[in-house]
């Protein structure tokens, strides 16, 4: 019940931190590489006779 009553009482705070936690993440993903196609090796079997 002590995060409920701390999230009640303190909404601006709690308000401020998942701004903060939302921040982070924009950043965060911003900053993520990704590649639309990668390089790919396929595998190959070689057989010996």
């Amino acid at each position: 019940m002590k995060l409920v009553d701390f999230s009640t009482s303190r909404r601006v705070t709690v308000a401020m931190i998942m701004v903060a936690i939302g921040a982070f993440g924009m950043v965060g993903f911003s900053r993520l590489s990704v590649n639309l196609l990668p390089d790919m090796t396929y595998p190959t079997i070689t057989i010996r006779t």
